[in-house]
């Protein structure tokens, strides 16, 4: 996933003192592409960009500026200066031109772009939670592109789009890592006492996690890694008892050399032995 930093539009958000009649602009040209939201007392600016990947497209906030009021023409924030000079609204960052902003009646599209960019990082940022509390599992980003696709809804208001997005966000945390403490705590007890309890409890243990490839989910894996470090046999048990997953249970071992010596030397399995190294 790749940020392209090549800003596309400037919308200015303007509320009356009732918060309604929204009055959208945009800057007339099509580089530096920023948001803004007005009200009587102080405006926010959203610099926007674009997210690219091969599963999909879709608008990205790079930057959020909250300015306040300074005098009856001005807004000051950390980067940015709006000012109304003679009718006209201009926005101005450090060491820039200042850019004039035409009106973008279309509030629809303002919503679409700004909740697409929300929703997406909000994905991704729940992507990168996941996957640095279970490093034995992988939660794509991508899943923000596919969610996206299913959208009935994509054009609400901005900010009732927001609750609904952190409402729908806490629920998939809290579902996969409700499901993910217990595969940890079942990987953990096979790495704790891999070379302590009889191979029947580990093979039961081992039954209850996923088998799939790493990176998608790694707690079999390491688990068959763990036990065959710790009794070299039970490697060619869990190779009897799966007989299915025999290419998962291969690469397992894959890295560790001292292991795979240990495996050659293990007596009986012949069967099990020879097809294993004849892969290897």
């Amino acid at each position: 996933m790749k940020l392209i930093t090549i800003f596309t539009a400037t919308f200015f958000i303007f509320f009356n003192s009732l918060g309604q009649n929204k009055i959208y602009y945009k800057t007339a040209k099509k580089q530096n592409f920023h948001y803004v939201e007005l009200n009587n007392e102080f405006a926010v600016v959203y610099k926007m960009g674009s997210y690219l990947d091969k599963a999909g497209t879709g608008s990205a906030i790079s930057n959020i500026d909250t300015l306040i009021k300074t005098s009856e023409q001005e807004f000051k924030g950390s980067n940015y200066l709006l000012s109304n000079q003679l009718n006209h609204f201009y926005l101005q960052s450090a060491n820039a031109k200042k850019t004039n902003l035409i009106i973008e009646p279309d509030l629809s599209k303002v919503n679409t772009e700004l909740n697409n960019a929300y929703f997406l990082k909000s994905y991704f940022d729940l992507s990168d939670k996941l996957n640095k509390e279970f490093p034995l599992y992988h939660y794509s980003f991508r899943n923000g592109y596919y969610a996206w696709n299913k959208l009935s809804e994509r054009n609400t208001n901005h900010d009732e789009f927001i609750k609904r997005t952190d409402k729908e966000i806490k629920i998939v945390y809290d579902s996969i890592s409700n499901k993910q403490k217990q595969l940890t705590n079942t990987a953990n007890f096979i790495k704790e006492n891999a070379s302590k309890i009889d191979y029947s409890i580990l093979k039961d243990s081992l039954s209850k996690l996923p088998i799939e490839y790493c990176p998608q989910s790694c707690y079999f894996s390491k688990s068959v890694y763990h036990i065959a470090k710790a009794n070299p046999n039970n490697f060619y048990r869990i190779l009897e008892d799966f007989p299915s997953n025999k290419t998962i249970i291969y690469f397992a071992v894959d890295d560790d050399k001292e292991v795979i010596k240990q495996l050659k030397q293990v007596q009986g399995f012949d069967k099990l032995k020879k097809e294993y190294l004849k892969k290897k």
